[in-house]
Protein backbone atom coordinates (compact mmCIF):
# COMPACT_ATOMS: atom_id res chain seq x y z
CA UNK A 1 0.00 0.00 0.00
CA UNK A 2 0.98 3.62 -0.41
CA UNK A 3 2.74 4.71 2.77
CA UNK A 4 4.51 7.87 1.67
CA UNK A 5 3.82 10.41 -1.08
CA UNK A 6 6.25 13.01 -2.36
CA UNK A 7 4.80 16.11 -4.04
CA UNK A 8 7.06 18.29 -6.18
CA UNK A 9 6.01 21.94 -5.86
CA UNK A 10 7.19 25.15 -7.50
CA UNK A 11 4.34 27.48 -6.51
CA UNK A 12 2.51 27.16 -9.83
CA UNK A 13 -1.25 26.37 -9.93
CA UNK A 14 -0.48 22.95 -11.43
CA UNK A 15 1.89 22.04 -8.60
CA UNK A 16 -0.60 23.13 -5.94
CA UNK A 17 -3.19 20.95 -7.65
CA UNK A 18 -0.69 18.08 -7.41
CA UNK A 19 -0.46 18.78 -3.68
CA UNK A 20 -4.25 18.48 -3.33
CA UNK A 21 -4.30 15.20 -5.24
CA UNK A 22 -1.48 13.98 -3.02
CA UNK A 23 -3.38 15.00 0.11
CA UNK A 24 -6.51 13.18 -1.07
CA UNK A 25 -4.60 9.96 -1.74
CA UNK A 26 -2.63 10.25 1.51
CA UNK A 27 -5.81 10.70 3.54
CA UNK A 28 -7.51 7.69 1.92
CA UNK A 29 -4.46 5.46 2.43
CA UNK A 30 -3.43 6.80 5.84
CA UNK A 31 -0.08 7.72 4.29
CA UNK A 32 2.46 10.40 5.12
CA UNK A 33 3.19 13.19 2.66
CA UNK A 34 6.14 15.43 1.89
CA UNK A 35 6.49 18.54 -0.29
CA UNK A 36 9.75 19.25 -2.09
CA UNK A 37 10.77 22.63 -3.55
CA UNK A 38 13.98 22.54 -5.59
CA UNK A 39 16.06 25.67 -6.11
CA UNK A 40 17.13 25.26 -9.72
CA UNK A 41 20.91 25.51 -9.80
CA UNK A 42 20.76 26.70 -13.40
CA UNK A 43 19.14 29.91 -12.20
CA UNK A 44 21.41 30.63 -9.26
CA UNK A 45 24.84 29.38 -10.24
CA UNK A 46 27.09 32.11 -11.47
CA UNK A 47 28.58 31.26 -14.88
CA UNK A 48 32.29 30.66 -15.16
CA UNK A 49 34.01 33.11 -17.43
CA UNK A 50 37.21 32.45 -19.32
CA UNK A 51 39.36 34.28 -21.77
CA UNK A 52 40.31 32.30 -24.82
CA UNK A 53 43.97 31.94 -25.72
CA UNK A 54 43.40 32.55 -29.40
CA UNK A 55 46.91 33.92 -29.86
CA UNK A 56 48.50 31.50 -27.45
CA UNK A 57 50.07 28.48 -29.07
CA UNK A 58 48.73 26.35 -26.18
CA UNK A 59 45.15 27.68 -26.56
CA UNK A 60 44.96 27.65 -22.78
CA UNK A 61 41.85 29.16 -21.17
CA UNK A 62 42.34 31.59 -18.32
CA UNK A 63 39.66 31.91 -15.62
CA UNK A 64 38.33 35.44 -15.06
CA UNK A 65 37.25 36.16 -11.45
CA UNK A 66 33.62 37.34 -11.31
CA UNK A 67 32.77 40.98 -10.94
CA UNK A 68 31.56 41.73 -7.37
CA UNK A 69 28.31 43.16 -8.72
CA UNK A 70 27.66 39.98 -10.67
CA UNK A 71 28.29 37.91 -7.56
CA UNK A 72 25.84 40.05 -5.60
CA UNK A 73 23.28 39.71 -8.41
CA UNK A 74 23.34 35.89 -8.30
CA UNK A 75 23.36 35.85 -4.51
CA UNK A 76 20.20 37.97 -4.56
CA UNK A 77 18.56 35.63 -7.07
CA UNK A 78 19.37 32.70 -4.81
CA UNK A 79 18.03 34.46 -1.71
CA UNK A 80 14.82 35.51 -3.52
CA UNK A 81 14.13 31.99 -4.80
CA UNK A 82 14.76 30.47 -1.37
CA UNK A 83 12.41 33.02 0.21
CA UNK A 84 9.76 32.16 -2.36
CA UNK A 85 10.32 28.44 -1.74
CA UNK A 86 9.81 28.92 1.98
CA UNK A 87 6.46 30.60 1.28
CA UNK A 88 5.42 27.75 -1.03
CA UNK A 89 6.36 25.12 1.55
CA UNK A 90 4.53 27.09 4.25
CA UNK A 91 1.39 27.07 2.09
CA UNK A 92 1.74 23.31 1.54
CA UNK A 93 2.02 22.70 5.28
CA UNK A 94 -1.01 24.94 5.87
CA UNK A 95 -3.18 23.08 3.36
CA UNK A 96 -2.07 19.74 4.78
CA UNK A 97 -3.00 20.85 8.30
CA UNK A 98 -6.42 21.96 7.07
CA UNK A 99 -6.84 18.47 5.57
CA UNK A 100 -5.93 16.88 8.89
CA UNK A 101 -2.48 15.78 7.77
CA UNK A 102 1.10 16.75 8.53
CA UNK A 103 3.31 17.68 5.59
CA UNK A 104 7.09 17.44 5.74
CA UNK A 105 8.32 20.42 3.74
CA UNK A 106 11.78 20.35 2.17
CA UNK A 107 13.89 22.81 0.18
CA UNK A 108 16.86 21.47 -1.74
CA UNK A 109 19.21 22.73 -4.42
CA UNK A 110 20.17 21.10 -7.69
CA UNK A 111 18.58 20.13 -10.97
CA UNK A 112 14.83 19.73 -10.27
CA UNK A 113 14.01 16.45 -12.04
CA UNK A 114 17.19 14.85 -10.75
CA UNK A 115 16.55 15.85 -7.13
CA UNK A 116 12.86 14.92 -7.26
CA UNK A 117 13.64 11.49 -8.71
CA UNK A 118 16.31 10.89 -6.08
CA UNK A 119 14.11 11.97 -3.13
CA UNK A 120 11.24 10.02 -4.69
CA UNK A 121 13.08 6.75 -4.14
CA UNK A 122 11.85 6.94 -0.55
CA UNK A 123 8.23 7.36 -1.68
CA UNK A 124 5.55 5.03 -3.02
CA UNK A 125 4.18 7.77 -5.28
CA UNK A 126 5.44 11.05 -6.71
CA UNK A 127 2.91 13.75 -7.64
CA UNK A 128 3.83 16.63 -9.93
CA UNK A 129 2.01 19.25 -11.97
CA UNK A 130 1.40 18.64 -15.66
CA UNK A 131 3.00 22.01 -16.32
CA UNK A 132 5.09 24.28 -14.15
CA UNK A 133 5.86 27.91 -13.53
CA UNK A 134 5.99 28.74 -17.26
CA UNK A 135 2.68 27.09 -18.13
CA UNK A 136 1.24 30.27 -19.63
CA UNK A 137 3.97 30.24 -22.28
CA UNK A 138 3.74 26.52 -23.11
CA UNK A 139 0.06 25.68 -23.03
CA UNK A 140 0.35 22.63 -25.30
CA UNK A 141 3.55 21.25 -23.77
CA UNK A 142 4.26 19.09 -20.78
CA UNK A 143 6.62 20.92 -18.42
CA UNK A 144 10.27 20.09 -19.06
CA UNK A 145 10.84 19.11 -15.42
CA UNK A 146 7.75 16.87 -15.49
CA UNK A 147 8.81 15.11 -18.67
CA UNK A 148 12.36 14.67 -17.41
CA UNK A 149 11.08 13.29 -14.10
CA UNK A 150 8.76 10.83 -15.82
CA UNK A 151 11.73 9.51 -17.79
CA UNK A 152 14.03 9.30 -14.75
CA UNK A 153 11.75 8.03 -12.01
CA UNK A 154 11.70 4.46 -10.75
CA UNK A 155 8.56 5.12 -8.70
CA UNK A 156 5.01 5.68 -10.01
CA UNK A 157 4.42 9.31 -11.04
CA UNK A 158 1.05 11.07 -10.93
CA UNK A 159 0.99 13.94 -13.44
CA UNK A 160 -1.73 16.39 -12.41
CA UNK A 161 -3.69 19.03 -14.38
CA UNK A 162 -4.55 22.39 -12.88
CA UNK A 163 -8.11 21.31 -12.04
CA UNK A 164 -8.62 19.16 -8.97
CA UNK A 165 -11.40 16.68 -8.26
CA UNK A 166 -11.93 13.39 -6.42
CA UNK A 167 -10.61 10.25 -8.13
CA UNK A 168 -13.44 7.73 -8.41
CA UNK A 169 -13.33 6.27 -11.95
CA UNK A 170 -10.00 5.09 -13.36
CA UNK A 171 -9.35 4.33 -17.03
CA UNK A 172 -6.69 1.67 -17.53
CA UNK A 173 -5.30 1.02 -21.05
CA UNK A 174 -4.07 -2.57 -20.79
CA UNK A 175 -1.84 -4.60 -23.12
CA UNK A 176 -0.36 -7.40 -20.97
CA UNK A 177 3.06 -5.76 -20.91
CA UNK A 178 5.16 -6.08 -17.76
CA UNK A 179 4.51 -2.49 -16.69
CA UNK A 180 0.78 -2.93 -17.36
CA UNK A 181 0.82 -5.94 -15.03
CA UNK A 182 2.62 -3.83 -12.43
CA UNK A 183 -0.05 -1.15 -12.85
CA UNK A 184 -2.78 -3.75 -12.37
CA UNK A 185 -1.29 -4.82 -9.05
CA UNK A 186 -0.66 -1.21 -8.05
CA UNK A 187 -4.38 -0.52 -8.52
CA UNK A 188 -5.38 -3.54 -6.43
CA UNK A 189 -3.03 -2.61 -3.60
CA UNK A 190 -3.75 1.11 -3.51
CA UNK A 191 -6.92 2.21 -5.28
CA UNK A 192 -9.60 -0.46 -5.51
CA UNK A 193 -10.87 0.15 -1.97
CA UNK A 194 -11.01 3.93 -2.39
CA UNK A 195 -12.41 4.26 -5.94
CA UNK A 196 -15.71 3.32 -7.54
CA UNK A 197 -14.77 1.70 -10.83
CA UNK A 198 -11.89 0.43 -12.95
CA UNK A 199 -12.42 0.74 -16.70
CA UNK A 200 -10.06 -1.67 -18.41
CA UNK A 201 -9.61 -0.94 -22.10
CA UNK A 202 -7.67 -2.11 -25.10
CA UNK A 203 -7.34 -0.38 -28.45
CA UNK A 204 -6.85 -2.11 -31.79
CA UNK A 205 -6.02 -0.50 -35.11
CA UNK A 206 -7.91 -3.19 -36.97
CA UNK A 207 -5.03 -5.54 -37.69
CA UNK A 208 -5.56 -7.94 -34.79
CA UNK A 209 -8.39 -9.74 -33.08
CA UNK A 210 -9.52 -8.68 -29.66
CA UNK A 211 -8.48 -10.67 -26.65
CA UNK A 212 -11.28 -11.06 -24.14
CA UNK A 213 -8.87 -10.76 -21.18
CA UNK A 214 -11.02 -13.26 -19.34
CA UNK A 215 -8.14 -14.34 -17.10
CA UNK A 216 -7.44 -10.75 -16.05
CA UNK A 217 -11.12 -10.18 -15.33
CA UNK A 218 -11.21 -13.27 -13.11
CA UNK A 219 -8.01 -12.18 -11.37
CA UNK A 220 -9.54 -8.81 -10.56
CA UNK A 221 -12.81 -10.33 -9.38
CA UNK A 222 -10.90 -12.60 -6.99
CA UNK A 223 -9.57 -9.39 -5.43
CA UNK A 224 -13.01 -7.85 -5.15
CA UNK A 225 -12.81 -5.72 -8.31
CA UNK A 226 -15.50 -5.90 -11.00
CA UNK A 227 -14.00 -4.06 -13.96
CA UNK A 228 -15.81 -2.57 -16.91
CA UNK A 229 -14.23 -4.07 -20.04
CA UNK A 230 -13.88 -1.69 -22.97
CA UNK A 231 -12.73 -2.76 -26.45
CA UNK A 232 -12.12 -0.08 -29.05
CA UNK A 233 -10.72 0.31 -32.57
CA UNK A 234 -8.58 3.12 -33.85
CA UNK A 235 -5.47 5.06 -32.93
CA UNK A 236 -4.50 4.16 -29.33
CA UNK A 237 -3.75 7.79 -28.43
CA UNK A 238 -7.09 9.00 -29.76
CA UNK A 239 -9.01 6.11 -28.21
CA UNK A 240 -7.46 6.57 -24.75
CA UNK A 241 -8.24 10.29 -24.66
CA UNK A 242 -11.71 9.81 -26.17
CA UNK A 243 -12.53 7.00 -23.73
CA UNK A 244 -11.44 9.15 -20.80
CA UNK A 245 -14.01 11.78 -21.81
CA UNK A 246 -16.74 9.33 -22.80
CA UNK A 247 -16.47 7.31 -19.61
CA UNK A 248 -16.06 10.43 -17.46
CA UNK A 249 -12.84 9.05 -16.03
CA UNK A 250 -11.17 10.91 -13.18
CA UNK A 251 -7.71 9.46 -13.88
CA UNK A 252 -5.81 7.52 -16.53
CA UNK A 253 -3.48 4.79 -15.26
CA UNK A 254 -0.92 3.60 -17.78
CA UNK A 255 2.16 1.38 -17.84
CA UNK A 256 5.43 2.97 -18.90
CA UNK A 257 6.56 0.21 -21.26
CA UNK A 258 3.96 -0.93 -23.79
CA UNK A 259 3.93 -4.26 -25.58
CA UNK A 260 1.85 -2.74 -28.38
CA UNK A 261 0.93 0.76 -29.47
CA UNK A 262 -1.02 1.61 -26.32
CA UNK A 263 2.39 2.81 -25.13
CA UNK A 264 4.69 2.15 -28.05
CA UNK A 265 8.00 3.10 -26.46
CA UNK A 266 9.17 3.93 -22.98
CA UNK A 267 7.62 7.33 -22.56
CA UNK A 268 7.70 7.78 -26.31
CA UNK A 269 5.30 9.53 -28.62
CA UNK A 270 2.06 7.91 -27.38
CA UNK A 271 2.65 8.48 -23.69
CA UNK A 272 3.96 11.99 -24.29
CA UNK A 273 0.82 12.92 -26.24
CA UNK A 274 -1.44 11.45 -23.53
CA UNK A 275 0.45 13.42 -20.87
CA UNK A 276 0.25 16.61 -22.92
CA UNK A 277 -3.39 16.43 -23.93
CA UNK A 278 -5.05 14.67 -21.01
CA UNK A 279 -7.49 16.77 -19.02
CA UNK A 280 -7.36 14.33 -16.09
CA UNK A 281 -4.43 13.12 -13.98
CA UNK A 282 -2.21 10.48 -15.57
CA UNK A 283 -0.63 7.84 -13.33
CA UNK A 284 2.45 6.20 -14.87
CA UNK A 285 3.54 2.89 -13.34
CA UNK A 286 6.93 1.35 -14.16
Amino acid sequence: MIKHILVAVDGSPHSMSALRYGLDIARKNNASIGALFVIDRRKTQMPYMYTGGAYDISYERIYIPPDPQMREFYEKIHADIRSFGEKVISQCEKEAKEAGLECNGMIEEGFPAERIAEKGRCADLIAIGQRGENAQYKRDMVGSTTEDLVRRSVRPVLVCPVEHWAIERILFPYDRSRSAENALRYYINNFHETTDQLIMMTASEGNSEYDSYEQERRFLEEHGVTPKMLFTEGSPVHEVLAAAKREKSDMIMIGSHGRNKIVAYILGSTTTIVLRKSEVPVLIVY
